[in-house]
């Protein structure tokens, strides 16, 4: 496992490249330091629990709001005004 993780964090930007390099900037041991990955891994997958319970929230409103009359009316309305513009 210890090679798994230290070929993700060859990745640059992966969570586990950016855990590794805190975790060295702080001087944590090697046991913290898995330790330090278990934990933002943990808060990471809150977060995205938390996100998907929100969007479960939201998404019955946004589905019973009803889509636009007619497509296209806002590009249709902003060509008359400039057509009045460059006709002034």
């Amino acid at each position: 496992m210890r090679r798994a993780i230290e070929h993700d964090g060859a990745r640059p930007g992966s969570l586990v490249s950016e855990c590794l390099e805190a975790a060295r900037a702080g001087g944590l041991s090697e046991e913290e330091t898995y330790v330090f990955l278990a934990y933002q891994a943990l808060l990471r997958l809150e977060e995205t629990q938390q996100r998907h319970i929100y969007l479960s929230d939201v998404a019955p409103f946004l589905e019973s709001v009803p889509p636009p009359p007619e497509p296209g009316v806002m590009a249709r309305t902003a060509a008359g005004i400039a057509a009045r513009i460059v006709g002034t």
